[in-house]
């Protein structure tokens, strides 16, 4: 068999790949009666956007979660001697009545003598809350779940 020398060519891109197969003139070769060049495309190359975008909120929600539970932690003493089933309340709070623990319609408070639509009333946004208790000049005045409230949304809200 007859040896020629001869070049091949490429042209490598994000999505596709060229060839050409030329002799030392560059002259196009023949395999098999057909020309030897071409290119051959591929699907464009998939972001790992979307996948980095979830790996990042669900992070973002643990840590959040993890942060509520500490806070937690933080006042568990001082709120379950006033209300030792807050924090149930608060943790059922995003099911239906027929499925919560304590069975109780309220949210916040369930006391005989205060209950959330009080406390709305007294306190309507969050920020409200957040303002009467940096403006007041004896803390000891609120109840220990109100500030849990305002730090809570502190650490969520950061």
């Amino acid at each position: 068999m007859d040896k020629k020398e001869y070049f091949i060519g490429l042209d490598c891109g994000t999505d596709s790949v060229g060839f050409a197969v030329t002799d030392t003139e560059y002259n196009l070769l023949k395999f098999n009666g057909k020309t030897m060049w071409g290119s051959h495309l591929f699907d464009a190359a998939q972001t790992a956007e979307q996948r980095r975008t979830a790996r990042t909120a669900r992070r973002r929600l643990k840590r959040e979660k993890q942060r509520i539970e500490w806070v937690q932690e933080m006042f568990a003493d001082a709120v379950s001697e006033i209300d030792p089933v807050f924090f149930i309340r608060l943790n059922d709070s995003f099911y239906k009545l027929e499925d919560k623990t304590t069975g109780q319609r309220n949210i916040l408070f369930d006391d005989n003598e205060f209950k959330d639509k009080d406390f709305f009333k007294r306190f309507p946004t969050i920020y409200h809350l957040r303002f009467a208790l940096m403006h007041s000049n004896d803390p000891s005045d609120f109840d220990p779940r109100y500030v849990y409230l305002a730090v809570a949304h502190i650490m969520r809200h950061r």
